[in-house]
């Protein structure tokens, strides 16, 4: 039987409303492509304590929608298949919001460089390009991006809310990365069901890189996006029009990227009898 079918008629059983299955099974078929492990005999309370540290650390999600994750899981593993695991052990709590971590030029290149798979390393490219977490990478389609116009359509929860100019460095690999791969539904999928790219394979793919040329291991997917920030203002674009265009309001976290906050050393009353003399 189908996988997500057995997981239906799990959840089915515990008498769980229609609405709530259909919701546990989504949350649940998320963690099964993060953890990439399509037997459920073979998943180990460890692959449920990485996918929560990876909803809390380098997503968006809500701490409701943390729960739920959560929830759907516990659901599965000691309500259906009897599993006894220590959910009890997760914390659901906000990430600490510590000063962003930003990647230099030359050490996103050398990741890039390094990677030799042409769509994990396009992949890397894309993220870095336009300044995305790894949900919106794998959410666009075929149909979010015109290689004529230089547009490229960007998603959150299934609805286009930005849109961004391709690179003229970009498009060759964009194109290449095309020719070859030939995807049907999203930019990036699985090459087999033609269903979304696995975020947890983008992570793995970036730490691998990254501990081989012995870069911050605190270095993370959601880095490159702080990166690209940084970047922009490095090339004289305001923090405030970069926030704008990328539809962030959380301006608090992102001025404490080093150099870009600038202490006020300076009282506006100091000018005060200057401009009375002019």
């Amino acid at each position: 039987m189908e996988l997500e079918n057995i997981i239906e008629e799990i959840l089915d059983k515990l008498n769980h409303e229609s609405r709530t299955v259909k919701t546990y099974k989504t949350w649940i078929l998320k963690f099964l492509s993060f953890i990439e492990i399509e037997e459920l005999n073979k998943i180990k309370f460890q692959n449920i304590i990485e996918f929560s540290e990876f909803l809390k650390n380098q997503t968006n999600y809500s701490l409701s929608s943390q729960r739920q994750a959560i929830a759907s899981l516990e659901s599965l593993f000691n309500n259906g298949l009897n599993k006894n695991f220590p959910f009890k052990r997760i914390k659901i709590t906000r990430p600490i919001q510590d000063t962003p971590i930003v990647i230099s030029k030359e050490e996103i290149k050398s990741i890039i460089n390094s990677i030799t798979n042409l769509k994990h390393s396009t992949a890397i490219s894309v993220i870095y390009s336009f300044g995305l977490l790894p949900e919106e990478l794998t959410s666009i389609q075929l149909k979010d991006f015109d290689l004529n116009k230089n547009i490229i359509r960007i998603r959150k929860k299934g609805e286009v809310y930005r849109e961004s100019v391709i690179g003229n460095n970009l498009k060759p690999i964009l194109i290449k990365y095309l020719e070859t791969y030939k995807p049907i539904n999203f930019l990036f999928e699985n090459d087999s069901t033609h269903k979304q790219y696995s975020k947890g394979s983008l992570t793995k793919v970036f730490k691998k890189a990254r501990e081989s040329l012995g870069l911050n291991e605190n270095y993370s997917l959601k880095s490159l996006k702080f990166s690209y920030v940084k970047h922009l203002v490095d090339e004289g674009f305001q923090l405030t029009d970069v926030l704008n265009h990328i539809k962030l309001k959380n301006y608090e976290v992102y001025s404490r990227i080093d150099g870009l906050n600038q202490a006020i050393n300076y009282s506006p009353i100091d000018s005060l009898e200057k401009s009375k003399k002019n």
